[in-house]
């Protein structure tokens, strides 16, 4: 009987080991995305007061690691800081912000639905060891979902800043009109 009940427990141990390393890939993959996110908000934003960023911080110096968070870029009385923002959070839309607000609050977005899917698996990961109740989300289809929504805000909220610097006015001119519409 110990021989069969030793059996058990090595595909119970198995089986929690293979959870263990899809919780860590489908972390890392979120974690990517929100550093894509992040880099996509830095090149559609001028890099003034007001612009939205993505750091990564340790929230209690005991922390093991540190957590990605949403802020902006904060003048105050010739001291610049960063602000913690909270979901429904709004990009500023004047000046130099106008050009690509549309993308950035797209971003915005996606943000808020990455950190809900971080949150579940960092919850997650403390019951990994053991069957957990409740439905599995696909992290992977939605993540990979998200990537591509990401890639697209980003390259139209690109191609929205060269037109509006004149780089790309030829190029634009020979793709399909109508696609974009620049308010002038």
């Amino acid at each position: 009987m110990a021989r069969l009940n030793g059996d058990c427990y090595r595909a119970v141990v198995a089986d929690s080991i293979s959870r263990v390393r899809r919780w860590e890939a489908e972390m890392a993959r979120v974690e990517w995305l929100m550093a894509e996110v992040g880099r996509g908000m830095r090149s559609l934003q001028p890099n003034r007061p007001g612009r939205l960023i993505v750091r990564w911080w340790k929230l209690r110096g005991d922390d093991q690691w540190r957590t990605p968070l949403l802020l902006r870029v904060v003048a105050d009385g010739g001291v610049v800081t960063l602000k913690p923002m909270e979901p429904g959070v709004k990009p500023l839309g004047t000046g130099y912000f106008k050009t690509a607000r549309t993308e950035v609050v797209g971003l915005v977005r996606v943000w808020w639905r990455l950190v809900e899917i971080r949150d579940w698996l960092v919850a997650g990961l403390a019951g990994v060891g053991r069957a957990r109740p409740g439905r599995r989300i696909e992290v992977f289809e939605v993540v990979e979902a998200l990537a591509g929504e990401v890639d697209e805000l980003v390259s139209l909220g690109r191609r929205k800043i060269e037109l509006m610097r004149g780089d790309a006015a030829a190029e634009w001119e020979a793709e399909d009109e109508g696609e974009l519409e620049v308010a002038g």
